[in-house]
């Protein structure tokens, strides 16, 4: 068995600017969900603690669709059976899990580098298998680097370890990788330590991408699936999970065992309550071929994701990879019965589980049996190459493994960890986080530990990061009462971020005239025009410093307040560098489709836009709107709402800019 640095080159961009704006958390925090269709069982903690959250992490939403040779580094661990590859730049992403002994790839393996607005944080991409920890909405590190280091069993076998300190939720996490000589399958062992003496919302899926065929077929240990129930396609139209059973839950028409079969992008959950042999998935191929995963009992759950067979779910595909190339469902496991369910992990406790990876063949009689015996078979295939009892003996084994020390570290991750050590934290045994791996972003916050003091600069001129931990507010108001702008502004955010609004609102207004305490205050504000009035403030302080970030959410304001012709104008007025940011131009679309800018709408909507956001239905959605005026009879104005309704009703839509997440 080997461990090593390698490299992979792809067509793609690895072009990613951060966002220096704070984006603050979701309002409420757990959302209330339509659970009428759940089960009274499944509605516990539907929607807990799922709401929007980034900080103490930046937005990472600029990138494009430039396509040149990529370098990209990899760590691969390899013995005789099996060699994975993981991105070490971006969150340990397994790309690729190829079996020499059957001779092919496991896994779908993209074949362009493509980010796409997908995650928490906007940038992701697809293929391979990602390990999502922290909030709903892939993982805060999805395109971002993790610690990666080399361990040592007692008896000298080598495995690959990945950790991070991830510092919203201010937990430790880190899995390993044990790949011994002549075993078929990649078993991951997966540990959470949360150091507080409080209880913290947890959050856990992996997601491993597998490419789809128009025969793929999805088993699991249970009949029973909540499954996303669409009530109505066209804009504003809602969906919500509902109960049902495979393989046609809520009545379909359709075998929703095979994922080919959705006309719309689509999803289901396998509930498993309480057998712990029945914590699996496996995907199965016309020839015979599948690939399966199988977990100890807390990784209890199991999903199917799919973009469905229609032209937006195409679409989707293409757009994430090559045309052609890029169809892939997802298999994912979580700890909990949906994404949309949260809980917590009790103050200081550890979890773990193991999840064991491989693939098999002599599977075809499943392929097109009825579902049950299918399951029953694709399980018997399971329990011969990995039986419970080995999944859990892979636990005590490697839980026993859990706290060796790093021997060598491949890639370092944030400096989060060395600040948090630096600030009194303790990492669990196992955990290496070296102090030079505090950056930029970390620097000043040293800084104010070791001094007492913050840089002397501006609040808007901030460049590190904007934490959230409150054991930090002690030392951020002495250095405020000495009239420290910035500090001010800083805890502000901190406030925002646990739930202290009215306080942080204090405490940006204690800032002054600073173009980021007026923005900030406009976040803060329920009310739209109010908002437009302080980020127009904020704007003329900043003066010829306006960036993209100010620009974009002062447009966004202004389309939100129904100032439409002033957010025109003011797009108007920005330097095209500022005006070429594809964010900028989508929160001016609305704008532009209402006052009939059809030089702009032209170029908008023959633009391969790399940003759109998945289920954001404006810019697909306003393509009707923009042909009504196209197709403006002589002498008229505007289009009618009828003549718009007819566009709608005749759905014609290019390919290239069909982002639905239905026919409709």
């Amino acid at each position: 068995m080997s461990i090593r640095i390698s490299s992979l080159t792809l067509p793609g961009s690895t072009r990613l600017e951060e966002n220096r704006l704070p984006q603050f958390r979701a309002v409420p925090e757990s959302p209330v969900c339509n659970d009428s269709e759940l089960l009274e069982p499944e509605r516990h903690n539907y929607g807990y603690q799922v709401g929007r959250r980034v900080l103490p992490y930046r937005m990472q939403d600029v990138y494009d669709r430039s396509r040149e040779p990529v370098t990209l580094k990899t760590i691969e661990l390899e013995n005789d059976c099996l060699k994975a590859v993981f991105l070490a730049e971006y969150g340990m992403r397994l790309y690729s899990l190829y079996d020499k002994v059957l001779g092919r790839e496991l896994l779908f393996r993209n074949p362009v580098f493509q980010m796409a607005n997908l995650a928490l944080r906007d940038a992701w991409f697809s293929g391979g298998i990602e390990w999502n920890f922290g909030q709903m909405g892939h993982a805060f590190t999805t395109c971002s680097p993790v610690y990666a280091a080399v361990c040592r069993e007692p008896g000298g076998e080598e495995f690959l370890r990945c950790y991070e300190y991830e510092a919203c939720k201010r937990m430790y996490w880190q899995v390993d990788f044990h790949l011994p000589e002549h075993a078929r399958e990649l078993t991951a062992y997966f540990r959470f330590v949360n150091p507080l003496d409080e209880a913290v919302p947890f959050y856990w899926w992996t997601n491993t991408a597998v490419p789809e065929e128009p025969r793929a077929r999805v088993f699991s240990g249970n009949k029973e699936v909540i499954y996303k129930k669409i009530l109505e396609t066209r804009p504003g139209g809602e969906r919500i999970l509902a109960h049902g059973s495979m393989p046609f839950p809520g009545g379909m028409q359709k075998d929703a065992s095979y994922p080919g079969s959705f006309q719309s992008s689509n999803e289901y959950f396998f509930q498993n309550e309480h057998d712990p042999a029945q914590t699996w998935e496996a995907v199965c191929y016309a020839d015979g071929s599948c690939f399966f995963e199988r977990s100890s009992p807390r990784l209890r759950y199991r999903k199917m994701f799919c973009w469905g067979n229609h032209k937006g779910g195409r679409h989707w595909k293409d757009f994430l990879s090559d045309p052609g190339k890029g169809a892939y469902l997802e298999i994912q496991a979580g700890v909990a019965p949906t994404q949309s369910h949260g809980l917590d992990i009790p103050a200081n406790t550890e979890w773990d589980f193991v999840q064991i990876f491989g693939g098999a063949d002599g599977a075809a009689e499943w392929n097109e049996s009825e579902w049950e015996a299918g399951c029953r078979g694709m399980y018997r295939i399971l329990d011969e190459r990995v039986p419970q009892q080995r999944v859990e003996q892979s636990l005590e084994e490697y839980r026993a493994c859990a706290d060796l020390p790093v021997q060598e570290i491949l890639q370092c991750g944030s400096g989060l960890g060395a600040l948090e050590q630096a600030r009194g934290g303790v990492a669990p045994e196992g955990l290496l986080f070296p102090e030079q791996t505090i950056g930029p972003q970390e620097q000043p916050w040293l800084e104010l530990l070791r001094t007492g003091n913050l840089p002397d600069v501006p609040p808007y001129r901030w460049e590190g990061r904007f934490l959230t931990d409150l054991r930090w507010l002690p030392l951020l108001e002495r250095v405020a009462q000495s009239g420290n702008a910035t500090a001010a502004v800083l805890i502000g955010v901190l406030l925002t971020e646990n739930s202290r609004r009215e306080e942080a609102r204090g405490w940006f207004e204690r800032a002054g005239d600073d173009p980021l305490a007026l923005r900030c205050l406009a976040q803060l504000e329920e009310d739209p025009d109010r908002a437009c009035d302080l980020m127009s403030r904020a704007l003329g302080l900043l003066g010829d410093e306006v960036t993209r970030e100010y620009a974009q959410e002062y447009l966004q304001f202004l389309t939100q307040a129904g100032r439409l012709q002033q957010a025109w104008d003011f797009y108007d007025s920005l330097d095209a560098s500022l005006q070429a940011y594809e964010r900028v131009r989508l929160y001016v679309l609305s704008a532009a489709l209402k006052l009939g800018k059809i030089d702009f709408l032209d170029e908008q909507y023959s633009h391969p836009f790399a940003v759109v956001r998945e289920g954001e239905r404006e810019y697909t959605g306003g393509y009707f709107t923009y042909q009504a005026w196209k197709d403006l009879p002589e002498g008229q104005d505007c289009p009618t709402e009828e003549q718009i309704r007819q566009k709608w009703k005749e759905n014609r839509v290019p390919d290239f800019i069909d982002f639905r997440l239905s026919s409709m």
